[in-house]
């Protein structure tokens, strides 16, 4: 009887932390700033699937679109979101687009493509 007590427990602690992170993702573009933003997509933690609620909240801009396009499994989300910016913001990507441009050796692997 013990061990089920203890299942279910483990089951509903489980269900609160899973709500927890869903309430934290829908939370997260309202409150943070463009720059935690960044952040967070160049690491990972933002992703693609995070796009549509951000976008509910602000406008497209080139940082996120770089830092999306660093993750090999949302280049195509950051080249989606291309036609949302102005002309000066691309240019931006695109200077952004080779984040190690300054620290790559001779014999280093080559930069990402540029969408």
């Amino acid at each position: 009887m013990a061990s089920l007590v203890s299942r279910s427990d483990h089951g509903v602690g489980a269900a609160v932390s899973v709500r927890a992170a869903c309430c934290w993702r829908s939370q997260l573009p309202v409150h943070a700033d463009d720059k935690t933003l960044v952040a967070l997509a160049a690491d990972g933690t933002v992703t693609a699937a995070d796009v549509p609620v951000i976008l509910r909240h602000r406008p497209a801009w080139a940082g996120l679109v770089s830092a999306l396009a660093r993750h090999p499994g949302q280049v195509e989300a950051a080249i989606a979101l291309l036609p949302r910016l102005p002309s000066h913001e691309l240019e931006q990507v695109i200077r952004d687009w080779d984040p190690d441009r300054y620290t790559r050796t001779k014999g280093a692997a080559p930069s990402p493509p540029v969408p």
